[in-house]
């Protein structure tokens, strides 16, 4: 899975792009091309997220 994300995080995508995890769940990505990070994540409702800072959103809108 660490390779699938290194390309995409590569190449970015034109569109979500999906991602099975080692669990079986989903979740999707958007990035650019050349990305240190993910633009968007979004997680499908079978995926538990922790509830700690590194999962909290940060943008334009949050950050103003």
């Amino acid at each position: 899975m660490t390779a699938r994300m290194n390309r995409i995080a590569a190449v970015g995508t034109d569109q979500y792009e999906r991602i099975r995890l080692a669990d079986n769940t989903m979740i999707t990505v958007k990035a650019q091309p050349d990305a240190t990070d993910f633009d968007e994540v979004a997680f499908w409702s079978s995926v538990t997220v922790p509830d700690t800072d590194a999962w909290a959103r940060e943008d334009l809108w949050d950050s103003g």
